[in-house]
């Protein structure tokens, strides 16, 4: 869908430079902000429900590229975009905490979490792959793969059966109330997007601090501002002026 979208902008944007520096703040910004809702989510629901239903609402939201696409909306677009980031950001750790309620064992743990970043690279490389060769048939082909991404994993969580919440062994002791406070308690950390972040990277970067690998993650961070000048680069090199079939 990134390609998608960046050729989408490439398209329809006059200044497609500017356009496409706006689609990466889209992109980032949510990641910041709302990475720490998901982790509220996951300690507060059963993260297989989560996980299902927020494939389920991204498989929607991914149908507003083609809106955009049609109308030819760069607006659009860029709130199509943020919202899918919003519920990557959200989805994100709670698919990366749910894999320790799914193996238990803490060798097979190792193993899985090997296996899961193995795969998660694998698919960055064929997923790249797959959109080059989908936006030969056309752009909007990229978000209708996309889209059926989306549905095929929440088919597939719903095959995974049990209780995966962290709070499944307190619920036979807790009361009406309790579980209406707990409740309410979460959606007031939920609602309040700026306490959550500030209270997160307090805690991230007291942790990094005390820690002696703290200046190497904060080194690897600072690749985001390189990552986000390439993509602009990649799409202005690969721009032919005037001549769309050589662009393709």
């Amino acid at each position: 869908v990134k390609i998608g979208a960046l050729l989408t902008i490439q398209r329809f944007a006059s200044s497609s430079g500017s356009a496409i520096s706006y689609l990466m703040l889209t992109t980032m910004l949510p990641q910041v902000f709302l990475s720490p809702i998901g982790g509220i989510l996951a300690d507060s629901f059963d993260r297989r429900k989560l996980m299902i239903g927020l494939d389920l609402l991204a498989c929607v939201v991914v149908f507003g590229y083609l809106l955009a696409l049609r109308v030819e909306s760069v607006p659009i677009l860029y709130a199509v975009s943020t919202l899918r980031t919003a519920i990557s950001s959200v989805y994100d750790p709670i698919t990366r905490s749910i894999l320790p309620l799914i193996v238990i064992d803490p060798q097979d743990l190792k193993r899985a979490v090997s296996i899961n970043y193995i795969a998660w690279s694998v698919m960055r490389i064929l997923g790249g792959l797959v959109a080059g060769y989908s936006a030969q048939s056309g752009i909007g082909v990229c978000f209708l793969v996309d889209g059926a991404t989306y549905l095929i994993s929440a088919v597939v969580m719903m095959f995974l059966k049990g209780e995966y919440s962290v709070a499944t062994d307190m619920r036979e002791e807790e009361t009406e109330d309790f579980r209406a406070d707990r409740f309410r308690a979460c959606v007031r950390r939920v609602c309040n997007p700026v306490t959550s972040f500030v209270r997160f990277m307090y805690e991230l970067l007291r942790y990094l601090w005390s820690c002696g690998f703290g200046m190497l993650i904060l080194l690897r961070t600072t690749g985001a501002a390189v990552w986000g000048w390439a993509d602009v680069l990649n799409v202005a090199y690969t721009h032919v002026e005037n001549d769309e079939e050589a662009t393709s």
